[in-house]
């Protein structure tokens, strides 16, 4: 039976509108102008330099669009979509579509049926070479043949009526077709702003290589490496810590600036507690170990992000990594 977690002080659960808003401008900034800045220096280490910092601050935007996708960056509900809309699609996703397979997520986790499974189910990826060649292929750019998909869908009919009414054997949506179309009209619209936007400021091929590319290739590998790693389960459960996926990552500096911005490391509190701002987890969890006399026996630690993954990729031990593994 899982243990009620204890009742918490109401601040951790606080938002703060003002320091939300810096966190979201600046980020966006750093994604949006890295490359216009890198073009007009124009030197190799300007665009090495840009390169990796629209990788790292895209994931930092990655978890700010999930503490929209929790209503966790401002009191208000409808400012966190709008926010979480305009967001997603700046790094070429689906706000509305990404909430409910996320909230699916937060029901279902350590379930066959998580919709998350497809990150860190390790069935048909043991150790080795299988793993090591589904994180290169999000390393190369996988992830930008999902957003050109979304994009098509513009070009195909969608908004069409014919294509809006429900047909008999159809597959039931996830989410209805008014936000389907808020999701894409956002996704389009954001996309050609910022292609209009980096090509006047700077190139065409600085909107390509210096922002499409970054996110689509280490963003996607920064959150594919957080999700697997916060996650995967090889072997058997011997406790509720792993059935529930509620793991403390023991990030250092590097990790933290590229994969888990913001505290997201103390990923067991925000499982623990989904309703608590994601900047107060830290806090939250030192609250935790004072006040709380059963709360280390409600998480495992594991070495880190990289660690992790690591010694899954070579067959080795990690913390909660369950029975029967390594193989």
């Amino acid at each position: 039976m899982d243990e009620k977690p204890i009742q918490i002080p109401t601040e951790f659960k606080r938002r703060e509108d003002g320091y939300s808003w810096a966190l979201v401008i600046s980020n966006a900034v750093v994604v949006a102008a890295s490359g216009i800045i890198a073009w007009h220096v124009d030197t190799w280490w300007a665009y090495v330099i840009a390169f990796v910092l629209v990788g790292a601050r895209g994931q930092a935007c990655y978890i700010l669009q999930h503490e929209a996708m929790h209503n966790l960056l401002f009191e208000k509900v409808k400012m966190n979509e709008r926010v979480g809309v305009v967001l997603s699609a700046f790094l070429g996703t689906q706000f509305y579509l990404g909430r409910k397979i996320h909230w699916n997520h937060h029901t279902k986790v350590g379930a066959d049926s998580d919709p998350n499974q497809l990150f860190h189910d390790v069935t048909e990826r043991p150790p080795g070479w299988k793993i090591s060649a589904f994180f290169i292929a999000n390393l190369l750019g996988s992830r930008l043949v999902a957003l050109v998909q979304s994009l098509i869908l513009v070009f195909t009919g969608f908004f069409r009526k014919n294509e809006q009414k429900k047909r008999r054997n159809a597959p039931p949506r996830l989410i209805s077709a008014k936000k389907s179309r808020v999701d894409l009209v956002a996704l389009f619209a954001v996309q050609l702003l910022m292609f209009i936007c980096i090509s006047l400021l700077s190139s065409p091929f600085v909107y390509v290589l210096l922002y499409v590319l970054p996110l689509s290739t280490l963003t996607s590998f920064f959150e594919l490496m957080r999700s697997f790693s916060e996650h995967v389960l090889p072997g058997q459960a011997t406790c509720e810590a792993e059935e529930k996926r509620r793991f403390y990552m023991v990030a250092g500096p590097v990790e933290r600036f590229f994969i888990s911005q913001f505290d997201f490391h103390y990923h067991h509190v925000h499982h623990l507690y989904p309703n608590v701002v994601t900047f107060k987890v830290k806090a939250l969890h030192e609250w935790l170990l004072e006040n709380d006399p059963n709360y280390t026996s409600k998480f495992k630690e594991r070495p880190g992000y990289v660690g992790t993954a690591w010694r899954y990729i070579w067959n080795k031990p990690f913390g909660g990594c369950g029975a029967g593994f390594p193989l």
